[in-house]
């Protein structure tokens, strides 16, 4: 006898072939679950009483017929699936075991054929593919190659995963949503749920005690450990892979971890099984083939990885460096983009060069402070590899990044105190001072990878007026906000903004450079003397809006109607690139025109 259920819980939520079951098939459900995964696409599945094959007979539940077809639609609280497997069992009465799959993933798995992209990045391959599969699309940043390849027996889904290997990354899809990053780079953005145990108190939260497991076998990851919760369906039904778990209440387990494992059981309202593990990036593969990026040799007498663009010689942050010290420092940028690290890290990694070598390697800083030797004033008796190596400088920074890719809670953390988690100096704050030079060589080294492409899309537009301004801001709505998020302003289509970084770069594209980050934004307006008050701002298209006291620092750009603002706004307003509304009770301090930028008053 099957089971009855209500058709406003669980069961409620399915549709198929675009519509909700009908009473009697709601009813013939006996079991089903959604299971999404790190490992796996998402995955339907149900068990259907079907004692007469009228269900089988109506094709409601039928699998593809070829294999580029998907089966038919059967979806679930909005994600869409589809059919890709239908078993009938005997027994007592006949039943259907039916599995779906994520539709946009079965997209992926199904597209295939050789293709070349040139100039882009692996995030921005995989974006593209995501975005023609239908998928919701969440990416890391990872550095530009001369090409991307798919080979003609590969799918978009084998492609995309090989390029996660080749940087480091995972790639998986999880309730319509692709995700391409590390470890630690999901869990320092994506959503956070804190789930503490206190015994029986927490039976509104947790049904049954964590089960964890922390294991030191493996000397790289001893730190390493994996919960599976119980956990009631009013949280469980929101849960989904690649969101952060903070448990606390269980020592030794308490902490961070990244959730893997999320399955719904479609039964009433049952609990919901959880998995996660400690965020752990995984060591990046670089293709050996001529995939990525030609070969050509790197600073200091090493093999690099990549052609190298080197800046003119020439004052960057107030201090005056080389010719020879700027090619050193391509390579470090080279070498990062490799290995697949972000803007913030290959800007650590300089301003750790700038503090322990100015850009050096070789006899002239050979053993400045016990057997240091290279760019990064590495110790062979540190395990750091040998003389050699160390003053190999694509052998020297790759040992700096693999390390700062470890650090917890990097993307956030003090850039200062973060490079110190990787040397151990004596002198921690000392890499502060060379910020400001970092940021304006690694700036320079991006003007030189867009100028070389010389291509008009990567070229900054000569308009330098407001409209075109307001524009670009607003080709980005949508873009989601990442606080402290760093686009490289070569690039034509970022992935994510902070408000004072869309700014920045749309002022970039635009043809006008203003500084980074609010602070500096408002003072390069306030030292050109083009301040002028928020209600003018109002009626100035292309004006910057500032919010600036303790505790909130915010810029935003004026349409110019009045009303309206176009701005990377935080989790309040969306997470995302948005238009707003100017919104008079928020209490805009400051306003400014752009230096440079020609407007209409």
């Amino acid at each position: 006898m099957a089971r009855r259920y209500a058709l406003d819980g669980r069961i409620g939520a399915l549709r198929a072939r675009g519509a909700s079951l009908a009473g009697d098939v709601a009813e013939a459900v006996l079991d089903g679950d959604l299971d999404l995964s790190t490992g796996e696409v998402s995955q339907l599945n149900l068990t259907v009483h079907d004692p007469d094959l009228k269900l089988l007979g109506s094709r409601l539940f039928d699998p593809p017929r070829t294999a580029s077809s998907p089966g038919s639609a059967l979806d679930y609280a909005g994600l869409k699936f589809a059919v890709s497997a239908v078993a009938l069992s005997g027994g007592s009465a006949y039943s259907l075991g039916v599995t779906a799959r994520a539709l946009g993933a079965q997209k992926l798995r199904a597209k295939r054929g050789a293709m070349v992209r040139r100039s882009m990045s692996p995030t921005e391959f995989v974006s593209m593919e995501a975005k023609a599969a239908g998928l919701v699309f969440v990416g890391e940043a990872s550095s530009q190659r001369r090409t991307i390849a798919r080979a003609k027996d590969e799918s978009s889904w084998d492609a995309c995963q090989r390029l996660a290997k080749e940087v480091g990354f995972f790639c998986f899809e999880a309730a319509g949503t692709l995700y391409f990053g590390r470890p630690t780079w999901l869990v320092a953005r994506n959503p956070r749920v804190a789930i503490a145990w206190r015994g029986a108190s927490s039976a509104e939260e947790l049904i049954t005690p964590p089960s964890c497991r922390r294991t030191g076998d493996d000397p790289e990851s001893r730190l390493a450990a994996t919960v599976d919760l119980e956990v009631a369906a009013q949280l469980g039904d929101k849960l989904r892979p690649g969101m952060a778990l903070d448990l606390s209440g269980i020592p030794t387990f308490n902490g961070r971890y990244l959730i893997t494992g999320v399955k719904i059981p479609l039964a009433g309202a049952a609990a919901v099984s959880v998995s996660a593990v400690t965020p752990d990036n995984p060591e990046p593969e670089p293709p050996s083939a001529p995939g990525g990026s030609s070969a050509s040799p790197g600073a200091g007498g090493g093999s690099g990885t990549g052609t190298v663009q080197v800046p003119k010689a020439g004052v960057y942050g107030g201090t005056r460096f080389s010719t020879a010290q700027l090619q050193l420092a391509a390579v470090i940028d080279r070498t990062g983009r490799k290995l697949g690290a972000t803007d913030r890290d290959v800007i650590c990694a300089l301003m750790c060069a700038m503090q322990e070598s100015t850009l050096r390697t070789g006899a002239a800083v050979r053993g400045k402070d016990h057997d240091s030797v290279g760019p990064f004033q590495q110790r062979p008796s540190m395990d750091w590899g040998t003389v050699k190596q160390c003053e190999d400088t694509t052998y020297a920074s790759t040992q700096f990044y693999k390390r700062l890719f470890k650090v917890p809670g990097r993307a956030s953390k003090n850039k200062s105190l973060a490079i110190q988690a990787v040397q151990r100096s004596a002198h921690p704050m000392a890499y502060a001072k060379w910020e400001d030079a970092a940021t304006a060589i690694w700036r320079a080294i991006d003007d030189a990878y867009a100028a070389a492409k010389k291509a008009p899309a990567t070229s900054r537009p000569a308009a330098k007026t407001a409209a075109l301004f307001v524009q670009i801001c607003l080709s980005q709505a949508g873009d989601p906000y990442v606080f402290g998020a760093e686009a490289r302003l070569g690039d034509t289509d970022p992935d994510r903004f902070d408000c004072s970084e869309l700014v920045e770069w749309a002022s970039y594209r635009a043809g006008v450079r203003i500084a980074d980050g609010t602070y500096g934004q408002l003072g390069a307006c306030q030292k050109a003397g083009t301040t002028v008050s928020v209600e003018r701002a109002y009626r100035i298209r292309g004006a910057l809006l500032f919010k600036m006291n303790t505790d909130i620092r915010h810029v935003a750009v004026s349409l110019g109607d009045g009303k309206r603002t176009i701005e990377a706004a935080g989790r309040s307003y969306g997470n995302k690139v948005r238009v707003g509304s100017v919104d008079r009770t928020f209490h805009w301090t400051h306003a400014g025109l752009i230096p440079g930028m020609m407007y209409v008053r």
